[in-house]
């Protein structure tokens, strides 16, 4: 039976999403208020910079409108066209045939948005962690495991490229050419997915228009991060990952289809450690609620165990051992736990008996961490673990000194995750590689690297990244208008696009199907999961944001997805598959 479309005027919809306005408003007040605390916490390391930043009850309660205000509207606007496309789809839908044109004229207009800034910004730029893989890669220092040596080894080839060319500066520009049309065709798949769901007209746009021209976009673009390149593959994964929710695992009759996703989860993997966790903490989810509802998981299981194998078991062994790799642990995973007993040691240091402090002591060196300790940051902590193996027998004592001390353990906490709440804190992106780099202060801890500072001025010359003088008109013009996107920080914030989009999609999603279509649990594991490595991770840093920006516009999508998905026939093993081939 044809679904029957009626027209959705502001009153029917206020009338018919009444619970749905509501969690928007409960939402959006709770966000606004998070945000306030966190910039207090982010200027005073308490909750009593709020004073500080705001100065009175009046500034408070107008900075708490300035947020929530928007962020409603936000919310209500987006509900009015989830709810807009089932009430003309009615609950279900069949998907539109991939749109290659769209695909064609998408990239086109991404990667023509990203060019003037590219061409201004001339060679690029890299981020920290990448310098020290330069290092590695010209043998002035030992290959580590600490950043993934997949990562290195591509850049290594552009470098490699540059000497070829005669300026290692060529072989960054060529690097982020490669990397800006490998994106522009992943996010020109997204827009393109979209309208395959039947997302309105207005979100495709918005989508290639957000790609091409957010500020929060295009800076990334241009750096040559494992961060930026590790974008690339997980965004195509949660593509494919969704079309394997939207078709309930058909799609992964496809033997194409089958190889791409196995294909993006291996790159995801070996190119940041930390998405291949979120990963497979969104297939654990899915998988739950999929058993929940007695449905198939073993296809997307075994997909998921071919990749690991490969990216684990295969790949990184091979490419650790070509190149002599030390493994060096991580102890990211411990960031707020030793944050939060540090904290406490610091501020009460008899809190432990002699037997407590002696077993802690085993694990992580108490003196030396309480000494380094920095509230926004967990490295210089976490570089005091003596064992790691150690934590499990300390449980008791973790959770004994914060039911002791649970304020100490709440500002430790909201220290290090306050900036993921922020609406007021822009996400900035280091683009200029001598400020980013090569400050006075960075120069000296360069110089662990090197035996003399003539060694060390010698490689950063080679590296040749300076902006070059004759492009500096356009590259101010550029910086100005890249400045008015930054005056506007509730736009580019880090709790808008990290927490509060995919907070509002799941209210939505919730106050719609509630427990009688849980197939949008299946949808939400990723944000959800992307939320939590946010909020467990070492530090709150602008290159984290980039898989939470990347993937903004697929969540967005998630109401039209469900009413995209295939009516019941999925589970039947003798219904065709659906029409994936042009996906991938």
């Amino acid at each position: 039976m044809q679904h029957v479309s009626h027209p959705q005027t502001p009153r029917t919809y206020c009338g018919e999403h009444r619970g749905f306005i509501a969690a928007a408003a409960l939402l959006s007040c709770a966000l606004a208020a998070l945000g306030i605390v966190a910039d207090a916490y982010r200027a005073a390391d308490s909750i009593a910079g709020i004073a500080q930043v705001y100065g009175s009850a009046g500034g408070v309660a107008a900075a708490f409108l300035l947020r929530m205000l928007p962020l409603f509207a936000i919310g209500c606007g987006l509900g009015y066209l989830w709810s807009q496309s089932r009430r003309t789809s009615g609950e279900h839908r069949a998907a539109k045939p991939w749109n290659r044109r769209l695909f064609r004229i998408a990239a086109l207009v991404i990667f023509l948005g990203w060019l003037p800034w590219i061409v201004a910004h001339y060679p690029g730029t890299m981020r920290d962690d990448t310098f020290a893989q330069a290092l590695q890669w010209y043998g002035i220092f030992p290959y580590y495991t600490q950043h993934p040596v997949t990562d290195t080894v591509v850049f290594g080839a552009f470098w490699s490229l540059g000497d070829l060319l005669g300026s290692r500066a060529a072989g960054l520009f060529c690097y982020i050419v490669v990397q800006a049309l490998a994106s522009a065709l992943t996010f020109a798949a997204v827009a393109t997915y979209l309208d395959r769901i039947g997302a309105p007209r207005a979100l495709v746009v918005g989508t290639v228009a957000f790609y091409a021209l957010a500020r929060i976009v295009y800076q990334p673009i241009d750096t040559m991060s494992k961060d930026a390149l590790n974008g690339i593959p997980f965004t195509l994964f949660c593509l494919l990952l969704y079309e394997v929710i939207r078709t309930d695992l058909a799609a992964l009759r496809s033997r194409r289809f089958r190889i791409a996703f196995v294909a993006a989860l291996v790159i995801t993997a070996v190119t940041k450690r930390t998405m291949l966790y979120v990963a497979l903490l969104a297939i654990a989810i899915i998988a739950l609620v999929r058993l929940a509802r007695h449905r198939r998981v073993a296809p997307l299981l075994a997909g998921t165990t071919v990749s690991c194998v490969l990216a684990l078991g295969i790949w990184t062994p091979v490419v650790n051992h070509a190149v002599d790799a030390n493994a060096n642990p991580t102890y990211e995973m411990y960031s707020i736990p030793v944050q939060q007993m540090v904290r406490t040691l610091k501020e009460y240091p008899r809190a432990l008996d002699a037997q407590d402090r002696k077993q802690l002591g085993e694990f992580i060196d108490i003196d030396r961490a309480c000494r380094v300790y920095n509230p926004w940051r967990s490295d210089e902590a976490t570089g005091c673990i003596v064992d790691g193996s150690r934590f499990p027998a300390c449980l008791d004592i973790w959770l004994a000194l914060g039911a002791e001390h649970p304020a100490s353990y709440a500002a430790a906490t909201m220290n290090m995750v306050a900036t993921w709440f922020s609406l007021d804190a822009p996400i900035d992106y280091g683009h200029d590689a001598q400020a980013e780099l090569f400050t006075p202060a960075r120069m000296d801890a360069w110089m662990s690297f090197f035996d003399t500072r003539a060694q060390l001025d010698g490689f950063v010359a080679s590296l040749d990244v300076a902006p070059r003088g004759e492009l500096a008109p356009i590259r101010d013009t550029l910086e100005s208008l890249d400045s008015l996107q930054r005056e506007m920080p509730f736009m580019s914030s880090y709790g808008l696009w990290c927490i509060a989009s995919p907070l509002i999609t799941a209210t939505y999603c919730l106050c719609t199907y509630g427990g009688r279509d849980l197939r949008y649990l299946c949808y939400l594991s990723i944000p959800l999961a992307l939320i939590a490595s946010l909020l467990v991770g070492p530090i709150a840093l602008y290159w984290y944001s980039i898989p939470s920006v990347y993937i903004c516009p697929l969540i967005l999508g998630i109401p039209f997805a469900m009413v995209s998905g295939e009516r019941k026939h999925t589970d039947d093993k003798d219904a065709a598959a659906p029409d994936t081939r042009r996906i991938v």
